[in-house]
């Protein structure tokens, strides 16, 4: 992901173990990137991460609410009937 010169950038100060500055810093060198471009795209992967996360919650929270919900038992029962089709069709 290449830095997008149009849109608003700012700066702040983040302090983080020396080791995991290293390791950055690593990586940029390896990617022939600049350390800021790199921290920028680790940021930005980690906020996809977090609100695909925080998605998948509100949807859970949906679910409940509106009584989309399986009981223990009956979550049982479907992964003893996944692992009886995956013991009859084995893969190589």
């Amino acid at each position: 992901m290449a830095v997008n010169q149009d849109v608003p950038m700012s700066a702040f100060t983040v302090r983080m173990s020396t080791a995991t500055k290293e390791r950055l810093e690593q990586a940029a060198a390896s990617l022939q990137q600049s350390l800021e471009v790199v921290l920028s795209e680790a940021i930005e992967s980690y906020l996809e991460i977090y609100d695909g996360q925080i998605a998948q919650i509100e949807e859970g929270l949906a679910d409940l609410d509106a009584g989309r919900v399986h009981t223990q038992a009956e979550m049982q029962d479907l992964v003893r009937e996944f692992e009886r089709q995956a013991a009859n069709n084995p893969t190589r």
